[in-house]
């Protein structure tokens, strides 16, 4: 074996962590079949599959296709625009057969006229058959946006679905969430049980979770006795950890990291808000998908809330309506301005720590409390804006920002 030839089959064997497909002359865990149309969220998905590290505890472990790797492994990816039918039965025929399963990326795209992804789900059927083809819903309603290739017809007439995992946002009805899907799909492919890869992935996600808050707390703690430099120093290093989860698809970890780079109100003139603290806390605001779904959220936002883990946040807008969110990003509940503020008044939002009760001020000397679902609790009376034990940030009318202390 030449020495490239050698370098490339360690390459292979270090990306799958599996010698098993090395052994059996294949390249790639899955081959993702999908319309150009859907570039970002192909690239999304093959970047979220192919980062995913399986929790240490079932490494090793049997599965049903053998023993669980490390990592999933190598996902091809044609990224060429210009295919021909040609090059359909050759080049392509060429990496689905090196392909161990398919990834079906399922839009309205996928069944028009002239997509290709019929003819690869068809072509990889012919090439490995009996192996695991896996549909993934991007966008639109099904059945209508599942190529008939992945449709099989009842004793009884009509057609039965296939099972899938969903990435559109999470809410009653089946669908998954980005998250959650990727884990679903990731479970079929390595062949163990899905509930059993998502327990330990949620557990492993909050023992992170909970290291960086400790982390934050010691950074918090240790500010009156830092430098000026020290302090630019750990919002550089928030901002960037904030930078890496945005990257990697977790917008909530990395809106709570930039807000952890932001020095807490009253720290004086020798704890400045790092430029790039500032800089990533921006920026994981405009990636949540609310923002860019609902434009009356309004920029800037007037108030924030991030409970403990991530599990619920608030947004006060500069309409005076309250967004509240779940820890996937999606919207839970939209609570109108009429029910929170008078005219002309800033909605200041809280949440407790741990994402439990929900308290919104805004007008008319009265604190109003709702449940983690939105759901309206109580009406006081109150002269203190915000009650203890509660986290929040807060966004100055000349888009400066403030992160209060968080008390546990």
């Amino acid at each position: 074996m030449g020495f490239r030839a050698l370098v490339r089959t360690m390459l292979s064997i270090e990306s799958t962590k599996d010698g098993r497909l090395v052994a059996e002359g294949l390249r790639y865990r899955a081959f993702l079949s999908y319309r150009t149309t859907n570039e970002a969220l192909a690239s999304w998905l093959h970047r979220a599959l192919e980062r995913y590290r399986v929790p240490r505890a079932l490494v090793g472990h049997p599965g049903t296709n053998g023993p669980v790797p490390r990592r999933v492994g190598r996902i091809f990816r044609d990224r060429d625009e210009t295919r021909t039918a040609d090059d359909i039965e050759t080049v392509i025929a060429g990496e689905l057969k090196r392909s161990e399963q398919l990834i079906v990326l399922c839009t309205p795209d996928v069944v028009d006229p002239g997509s290709w992804v019929p003819r690869e789900i068809a072509l990889f059927a012919t090439l490995r058959p009996g192996a695991k083809i896996h549909a993934v819903i991007g966008r639109g309603e099904p059945p209508g946006i599942f190529p008939d290739q992945l449709l099989r017809p009842r004793s009884g007439g009509g057609v039965s679905e296939p099972l899938a995992a969903d990435l559109r946002p999470r809410r009653a009805g089946g669908r998954d969430g980005r998250r959650r899907a990727v884990v679903k799909l990731v479970a079929g492919m390595l062949g163990v049980e899905f509930d059993q890869l998502w327990q330990r992935d949620v557990a492993r996600r909050r023992r992170i979770q909970a290291a960086m808050a400790l982390g934050v707390l010691v950074a918090a703690g240790a500010l009156g006795y830092y430098t000026h430099l020290s302090a630019l120093q750990d919002g550089n290093v928030m901002a960037q950890l904030a930078s890496e989860a945005r990257a990697r698809g977790e917008p909530l970890l990395a809106l709570r990291l930039a807000v952890a780079g932001v020095p807490p109100e009253g720290a004086g003139p020798l704890s400045p808000t790092s430029p790039a603290a500032a800089a990533a806390l921006r920026s994981a605001l405009a990636g949540l998908p609310l923002l860019q779904a609902y434009g009356d959220v309004g920029r800037p936002v007037t108030s924030m809330a991030i409970s403990a883990g991530s599990e619920r946040v608030a947004i006060a807008s500069t309409t005076g309506a309250v967004f509240l969110l779940d820890q996937d990003g999606n919207l839970v509940r939209k609570i109108a301005p009429s029910t929170v503020a008078s005219a002309g008044t800033t909605v200041e939002v809280a949440l407790a720590h741990e994402g439990s009760l929900l308290a919104v001020t805004g007008g008319f000397g009265l604190l109003r409390t709702f449940d983690r679902d939105g759901k309206s609790l109580a009406q006081t009376n109150l002269a203190d804006s915000m009650p203890v034990d509660f986290s929040h940030l807060k966004v100055l009318p000349d888009g400066s920002i403030v992160a209060l202390r968080v008390n546990t």
